[in-house]
């Protein structure tokens, strides 16, 4: 496990562990691997109306919340894009990460998933982010002494990280 997953994810004050994995749902022309899209490229094009970034990679982002609030628009166009669009998301969770997260809970560790984020890149393909965190303070706690990460500078991370808790969890009861 600790070979798995640990060097891509991050530990956070509050929230714990979390770790993320994109699945991609649109792939425009060709695609040298053989993918097949599970949306259309008019569905693609509602990613626009989410926020578009600057840097390296410009890209269009689309939260869950907006896609949410589309689903319900007035416009019917729209409404039915944005409800193919989800119900692709929901059709293709990201395998990897369930299963990651299973192996988890096989450990006693609690974890939820779900997806953060649509995309739309430059290239005009299309994916979702999705999340798997420990629910708890506890979760991640378990998470830090079962399974730490092999790096060095995430190893030290962790331990502050730790010991920060234990610093707050006295403090508290002080």
């Amino acid at each position: 496990m600790e070979e798995l997953i640990p060097e891509d994810g991050s530990f956070r004050g509050s929230t714990g562990f979390r770790w993320t994995r994109n699945v991609a749902l649109y792939w425009p022309g060709d695609s040298k691997y053989g993918f097949s899209s599970f949306i259309s490229k008019e569905d693609a094009e509602i990613v626009k109306r989410g926020i578009k970034t600057k840097g390296i990679v410009p890209q269009y982002n689309l939260s869950m919340g907006k896609l949410e609030k589309l689903k319900n628009h007035e416009d019917m166009t729209i409404r039915e894009a944005a409800e193919r669009v989800d119900e692709a998301i929901q059709s293709n969770q990201s395998r990897l990460l369930l299963e990651e997260a299973q192996l988890a809970r096989d450990l006693g560790i609690s974890i939820a998933c779900s997806p953060v984020v649509v995309k739309l890149y430059p290239s005009g393909k299309v994916s979702v982010k999705w999340r798997a965190e420990t629910p708890t303070k506890e979760d991640a706690i378990k998470w830090a002494l079962r399974c730490p990460p092999h790096d060095v500078h995430k190893s030290q991370k962790v331990d502050r990280w730790l010991r920060k808790i234990l610093e707050d969890s006295l403090d508290e009861h002080t």
